[in-house]
């Protein structure tokens, strides 16, 4: 099933002599290959053709990602697999080298595209905003690989911690170090919403609250994040594919539930206050190196989740006044937490607890202490 990628669809890889690149006919050779994307609109193909690998085959697509063909089980030829990085509903990310550069390490993320075809245009819009998206604290990718019906997502390695392994072998944060980290989060999570959907697509039709709205993150997670440890600078790794279209549905069957994800995403209800939860529940990890949200399998703890059943407390807190009103905004100030009154990005970065560098403030008295 799936039409075979010609070479008429690809762009040259120095390092894959096999693949060639030929300019399409309606497009002038004149024309930079950077602007195929400018131009191009999704619709007029998707509306055709709801067929993710008969779309990815398109020759204005292929141009526009910088599919490289390769020959049907290369894969091995080209990397030297060296471990598992982790597994998704769609594929599998794993540690590699070149083979042709040996010491050079990537990771390489397969997309099985029979398993993602009834998100065509979504995974094309992802790839895209991937492919295109400038920002230093973005992990980028460097080239994207087809083979038959999987598409190999190569990102090169980052030096850095994986920030969930950072907080528990720090054990404990400080307010100040826990407030640089979450301050760069949000940043970089608005730049992705605003800058490059606003200020990158002037041709859009949305405005910026449509924007705010509109564009979510759904996969908010502590481990997506790398520091570095002498500096803190903060990493976002993966920006999503294999999940930031999961439905509802998708989730119930998914092999793993963000213990960072909404309780309202769990009932398919995705909104811009769905990533101030998950920041508000990565606040409350990093200061208390504990996880809120547990069960004994997956159907119990999607269940907490929903039933807002969790270990969110600030009984005996060791933090300050600001901290904990911080999370109670991020969430959602009432018990349950109600999604319409957490604060917006921009009114979290504003936040005392985030504008404040003062030292952390100890063990409040428990008539201070409340649960969130």
């Amino acid at each position: 099933m799936g039409t075979v990628l010609t070479k008429n669809c690809c762009v040259k890889d120095p390092q894959e002599p096999t693949s060639t690149t030929t300019i399409p006919e309606n497009r002038p050779r004149s024309e930079p290959l950077k602007n195929s994307y400018s131009k191009f609109t999704l619709n007029e193909r998707l509306h055709k053709e709801d067929n993710l690998i008969e779309t990815i085959t398109s020759s204005r697509v292929c141009i526009a990602l910088g599919v490289i063909n390769i020959r049907k089980d290369s894969f091995d030829q080209i990397f030297d697999i060296r471990g598992v990085e982790g597994v998704t509903r769609f594929g599998i990310v794993r540690k590699c080298e070149i083979c042709r550069q040996p010491g050079k390490k990537v990771l390489v993320k397969t997309l099985h595209l029979l398993k993602l075809r009834k998100y065509a245009k979504e995974v094309i819009e992802e790839l895209m905003l991937l492919k295109y998206l400038k920002h230093p604290q973005i992990h980028p990718i460097s080239k994207i690989y087809r083979d038959g019906e999987k598409l190999y997502i190569m990102r090169h390695v980052v030096e850095g911690v994986n920030l969930k392994h950072f907080m528990k072998r720090e054990n404990r944060l400080s307010e100040s170090q826990v407030a640089d980290i979450i301050t760069q989060i949000i940043k970089i999570v608005k730049y992705i919403k605003i800058d490059y959907f606003v200020k990158k697509r002037k041709n859009s039709s949305l405005s910026t609250q449509d924007v705010i709205d509109q564009v979510i993150h759904r996969d908010i997670k502590i481990e997506n994040f790398i520091v570095d440890p002498e500096t803190l600078h903060v990493k976002l790794l993966d920006y999503g594919i294999s999940s930031t279209f999961l439905t509802l549905d998708d989730l119930k069957s998914h092999m793993n539930v963000p213990v960072s994800y909404a309780p309202e995403c769990l009932k398919d209800s995705f909104t811009s206050n769905c990533e101030t939860w998950s920041i508000g529940i990565i606040t409350y990890q990093l200061l208390t190196s504990r996880t809120p949200y547990t069960g004994k399998s997956k159907t119990e703890l999607f269940h907490n989740i929903i039933n807002y059943e969790s270990k969110l407390s600030t009984d005996h807190w060791p933090y300050s006044e600001r901290a904990k009103k911080f999370i109670q905004n991020m969430l959602g100030d009432q018990v349950p937490p109600v999604a319409a009154i957490r604060m917006s990005l921009s009114m979290a970065l504003k936040h005392e607890f985030l504008l404040s560098t003062m030292p952390v403030i100890e063990a409040h008295s428990q008539e201070e202490s409340g649960s969130l």
